[in-house]
């Protein structure tokens, strides 16, 4: 190293030699890996191990059939993994209003309500906009305007539509249902919706990396309908 005259040469000196250091150690780093993104967490993990956020991608950009086997492996963890459920059984019901296989229809069908049960009666407030559609319209399960009633009020209560960002209603939905069900309707849906109790599912914890099957590991979507499920007025209530 040439050392330049003088306080200021010498730091001048020093500095250009250490950036053609370090921009020569930087040139023999590998290039990063294309799946990093952390433990389920990432947004490009190979196939098998796709993120819950790939899930959706998915979904959205693919249809619901590449997403249900990924939705599968989230919504299967039970107790913080509503959202997935709720995901889950909103598309197979999509799938279920879209195939004409009667067998594959009624399959569709009772995994997709399964689901969407599952997240609604652990307080997920998308899961109960869905199915307060589903029995008011008929779709795919048989019209019960009593049950229909029960889930959007439960709907329009529950405080974590906030915290999870739920989606809106479907356009007139609740309209049609104020000028539809009578005053007898409303107060046998409210009596059903005072009495509803949040179910706490159990947590079902992946087996280990090596020995999980492909995806089962990793962050997923957490969500707030376990911890803290709301009943009437805001008020914790156990699991039945």
């Amino acid at each position: 190293m040439t050392v330049m005259k003088g306080r200021n040469g010498v730091r001048l000196g020093f500095a250009a030699s250490l950036l053609v250091a370090l921009t020569a150690c930087a040139s023999q780093q590998p290039p990063p890996h294309p799946f990093e993104g952390g433990r389920g967490g990432g947004d490009n993990n190979p196939p098998g191990r796709e993120s819950y956020a790939q899930a959706l991608s998915i979904r959205q950009k693919q249809g619901c059939a590449a997403a249900v086997p990924i939705l599968r492996r989230y919504a299967a963890q039970g107790g913080g993994f509503e959202i997935a459920q709720f995901e889950l059984g909103d598309c197979l019901a999509d799938e279920a209003l879209t195939t004409a296989d009667e067998g594959e229809r009624q399959t569709l069908t009772e995994e997709g309500l399964a689901n969407l049960l599952k997240a609604a009666n652990s307080n997920e407030p998308n899961a109960q906009g869905v199915l307060a559609d589903l029995y008011f319209r008929g779709r795919i399960v048989a019209q019960n305007k009593i049950e229909a009633a029960k889930w959007l009020l439960l709907y329009n209560r529950n405080n974590l539509r906030l915290n999870v960002g739920a989606r809106p209603l479907p356009a007139g939905l609740e309209a049609d249902m104020r000028r539809t069900l009578t005053d007898g309707d409303w107060q046998m849906a409210q009596a059903l919706a005072d009495n509803f109790n949040v179910v706490v599912q159990p947590v079902v914890t992946p087996p280990p990396a090596d020995e999980a099957g492909p995806g089962d590991e990793g962050d997923g979507p957490r969500s707030q309908g376990r911890r803290g499920g709301e009943g009437r007025g805001g008020e914790r209530r156990g699991g039945r």
